[in-house]
């Protein structure tokens, strides 16, 4: 998300932005820097591997990472990293959340637009649940007690969000000025099957990416195949209320990331 979008995100939270300095690594630094099988995790567990990756080759030290708070043998929640920084000293929290939301202009209110592709999560509750929970989890007495024991004292902590999201609109808006959002913040469109079956999308190649795949940029793909090869995997998707993402290769060599809906 570029700095407009972020600094609204950090405002509906009243957190500061966690942003690194770009770094220059090839593909090789990278798998060796993070040295595990990708396929083996939950996305969500591989780009905690890939924000840790970048804090070992920064001026950032890892304090914690993942730290579970446990009060009467029950884990009550989860704090993602507490990090140094180096130069300054200064100890800071930082959750961390990659989502991918389509907008849903059948909503009033901008924000609750914004929704997950299944519709079982949004904007708004993710935002919710780190201002409600995940923040505040920082002061939970147990979370105090561990850190004291650290030498980390709670109020000397700075809190901050790292936010990525993947932003996926009707394809009749794809070329929409939206509020809050800027063109290139939009991965991609969705569309309801109905419309996925005519003759246009019956003519490109697809590729059904696993969910772990889904950040990847589809031109690095390289198997394609027709229309009606993924066709009844994606019905079967949408039989269990699942909103498959789909890559799509045009003939003109264009690629596109979409949603196929069940709503």
């Amino acid at each position: 998300m570029n700095s407009h979008s972020l600094a609204l995100i950090g405002e509906l939270l009243s957190k500061e932005i966690f942003i690194l300095n770009t770094f220059a690594f090839n593909e090789d630094d990278i798998i060796k820097g993070l040295d595990y099988n990708p396929k083996k995790l939950r996305l969500g567990h591989q780009l905690e591997h890939f924000f840790q990756f970048l804090i070992d080759n920064s001026y950032y030290e890892t304090l914690v990472s993942n730290l579970q708070i446990i009060e009467n043998k029950i884990t009550i929640g989860e704090l993602d990293f507490i990090l140094r920084d180096t130069i300054t000293n200064q100890i800071i929290h930082v959750e961390i959340a990659t989502k991918f939301y389509l907008y849903d202009p059948s909503f009033e209110d901008e924000l609750k637009c914004w929704i997950g592709p299944n519709r079982k999560d949004s904007l708004i509750q993710k935002m919710d649940k780190l201002q409600e929970k995940q923040f505040p989890l920082l002061y939970h007495n147990q979370t105090i007690a561990v850190l004291k024991k650290m030498g980390v004292d709670v109020l000397q902590i700075r809190q901050a969000i790292d936010f990525r999201a993947q932003l996926f609109v009707p394809f009749q808006l794809l070329e929409t000025k939206l509020p809050y959002v800027d063109r290139e913040n939009i991965a991609g469109c969705y569309l309801p099957i109905i419309d996925f079956t005519t003759d246009y999308y019956q003519e490109q190649q697809y590729y059904l990416p696993e969910k772990s795949d889904w950040l990847v940029d589809p031109k690095n793909n390289k198997e394609w195949v027709p229309f009606l090869e993924v066709l009844s995997k994606i019905t079967n998707s949408l039989s269990k209320k699942q909103s498959p993402m789909l890559w799509m290769k045009t003939k003109d060599n264009v690629y596109r990331k979409l949603f196929i809906i069940w709503w």
